[in-house]
């Protein structure tokens, strides 16, 4: 006997994609609810909804598909039901939803994010009113962190620029060849690590002060840290120290010295 029959029902409850029109109101379910429609209404960022299969997590998300305001807001459902998609390939999806041109078949994590936060910053600048103050392109190296003596730097600590489009390389040499009026310009190219740039100061040849990035503009005042140790980018220890009077050149000697990474 079927539930039609059974329960004298006009149609099957039950399906692989889940109907919002049979969506029982319990209070657990209706709390989640709540809490999703408070995040979206105030653009508080990402919202996870986690539970064991078959607890109504596809059927809350319809739900609060149903209940949004097309008016106000663009919304869309993705289902993945293939357990081995990649974070790749969910980031390449999201990044052609959102309108991003030319993205690499090869594009590895960082380089998808990377084109994601340049779309972002592209959006933001067609509609300043939906930046938020939480958003990826408001923060440079994040605030500084509480318990440390905070110091303004002396110049700002800007981020530098990427990108993966041989355009705006091209573009950048001829930027260059502009300013050098004729000179043949010369290149170093080096790998680039987000996160560990610090401000270091030196008076009369003696290291004073060493900053974080901080906000781009106040930093945190890391100094002892830095005299104790100076690590390189692979995090393994170049020189322990217990003075101070390293010099700017005696460091990037002893730096040059370090044995590159084996790959």
């Amino acid at each position: 006997m079927s539930y039609e029959q059974f329960y004298g029902l006009k149609e099957q409850p039950f399906s692989n994609t889940p109907d919002p029109r049979f969506y029982y109101d319990g209070s657990q379910h209706a709390e989640v609810l709540t809490r999703l429609m408070h995040a979206v209404t105030t653009m508080k960022g990402l919202a996870v909804v986690v539970g064991d299969l078959g607890t109504g997590k596809t059927m809350l998300a319809r739900r609060l598909l149903d209940a949004l305001d097309e008016d106000q807001v663009e919304s869309a459902l993705l289902v993945i039901i293939h357990s081995a998609i990649t974070p790749e390939w969910l980031l390449r999806k999201i990044a052609l939803q959102l309108g991003v041109e030319g993205v690499p078949e090869n594009a590895d994590k960082v380089a998808l994010l990377t084109l994601l936060y340049q779309r972002l910053a592209e959006l933001e600048k067609e509609h300043p009113e939906l930046v938020t103050p939480d958003s990826p392109t408001q923060r440079v190296g994040g605030q500084p962190i509480e318990g440390f003596r905070q110091v303004r730097h002396r110049l700002p600590m800007l981020s530098i620029d990427n990108t993966y489009n041989e355009a705006d390389l091209r573009e950048f040499d001829a930027r260059v060849r502009r300013g050098l009026k004729g000179e043949k310009p010369q290149y170093v190219v080096e790998h680039k690590v987000d996160g560990v740039a610090v401000s270091l100061t030196w008076e009369k040849g003696v290291f004073t002060l060493g900053a974080t990035r901080g906000d781009g503009v106040r930093g945190d005042d890391i100094t002892h840290n830095l005299r104790t140790a100076i690590v390189d980018a692979e995090g393994r220890l170049v020189k322990a120290h217990s003075g101070n009077e390293w010099t700017p050149a005696e460091l990037v000697a002893d730096l040059q010295k370090t044995p590159a990474p084996a790959h």
